[in-house]
């Protein structure tokens, strides 16, 4: 299929009706039929494309004779590749080619410097209406060292990203309910019926009454960037067929240890488990994973029972990104990145 002919197509899809048909479905039940969803998986510290001494992309696929042959980092796809659009001859552009930075403000908002909104929070207004979740935003130690700003990739406006929610436990409690609080103990404000931004109107009114119109509409967008991690935090609960209630899933480590790099497969397992559930049980359409964050410091290299495991070396994803100019297997920072790679896929 042609990148264009495959573009065209997917516009369609977006603006076509039957798509809203979808949303009259019972909240909670399984999925059935041609369901429409989306999940964006995000990993950190770029591909070994085309090397800067002309070597050939290790990513890109190639399709001699119309068959698609799986490059070197994604032949684990194997037989799925049937099932895979690939899309070829999209760029950065020359403002963020090859930023760390520049591309993570870039990949889903499509505009420089992250200056609008992002894909996922679009769609999250259009395929997820309707839903209890209108999207999903996870992470995998995508918070880590208190990153913030332009180390996230959903943008709910021009220059203004949300925090994803790192904690698989936090994340299925918020879509599948809680624990039940302990008898005796005082019950405050229901949450769903407090505002904290409300409670700071007032204040925040004298303040735009003293501020230039760039500097109130700055503080208009963290205002809205903050009202929607309210209402994400306040979304109703759906009730859930017997098919979607209390869904297990694999959680081998506890709060503390989010932010263990050897905990990392565990916790990136647990999101992926929940997105799924959460889409089959219909309680959201628009999931988005960021694993890490660009220029990560995320050591790879002590994944336990992966092929990176190297337990008297520490190789960590953004250092193996400076490979060099050329593919050299030789060198350990390119071997590490290939492999890395090869374990996103």
């Amino acid at each position: 299929m042609r990148r264009r002919q495959f573009l065209s197509g997917l516009a369609a899809a977006a603006a076509a009706s039957p798509v809203f048909g979808l949303f009259g479905r019972a909240v909670g039940a399984p999925l059935a039929g041609n369901a429409r969803n989306v999940i964006i998986f995000y990993y950190p510290d770029g591909i070994p494309g085309k090397s800067q001494d002309g070597e050939g992309s290790l990513w890109t696929p190639s399709a001699p004779g119309g068959s698609v042959v799986l490059s070197p980092v994604l032949e684990g796809l194997g037989d799925d590749k049937k099932d895979c659009v690939f899309l070829n001859g999209l760029t950065m552009g020359p403002t963020d080619s090859g930023s760390h930075p520049g591309g993570a403000k870039k990949l889903l908002t499509g505009v420089d410097g992250g200056n609008g909104i992002s894909l996922d929070r679009y769609l999250a207004g259009t395929l997820g209406a309707g839903t209890p979740h209108p999207m999903l935003y996870l992470g995998v130690q995508a918070n880590v060292n208190n990153a913030s700003g332009d180390k996230h990739i959903s943008y709910v406006s021009p220059g203004v990203t949300v925090t994803p929610e790192d904690s698989p436990l936090a994340a299925y409690a918020s879509l599948f309910g809680g624990a039940a609080p302990v008898a005796g103990t005082p019950v405050g404000p229901d949450a769903t019926d407090v505002s904290v931004i409300d409670g700071v109107l007032d204040d925040m009114n004298a303040l735009r009454s003293q501020l230039g119109d760039v500097e109130k509409s700055r503080l208009d967008l963290h205002l809205e960037a903050l009202w929607e991690v309210e209402q994400r935090i306040k979304a109703p609960q759906a009730p859930v067929s017997a098919s979607c209630d209390d869904p297990t899933v694999a959680m081998p480590f506890g709060a503390s240890e989010l932010y263990l790099p050897e905990r990392f497969p565990d916790l990136l397992r647990a999101q992926i488990d929940l997105a799924v559930e959460a889409v089959a049980c219909g309680l959201t359409r628009v999931v988005t994973i960021q694993a890490s964050h660009h220029t990560s410091e995320l050591i790879m290299s002590r994944f336990p029972g992966t092929p990176l495991f190297e337990p008297t070396f520490d190789m960590r994803s953004h250092q193996a990104s400076h490979y060099g100019n050329k593919h050299d297997w030789n060198k350990k920072e390119f071997s590490s990145y290939v492999k890395q790679r090869q374990w996103w896929v």
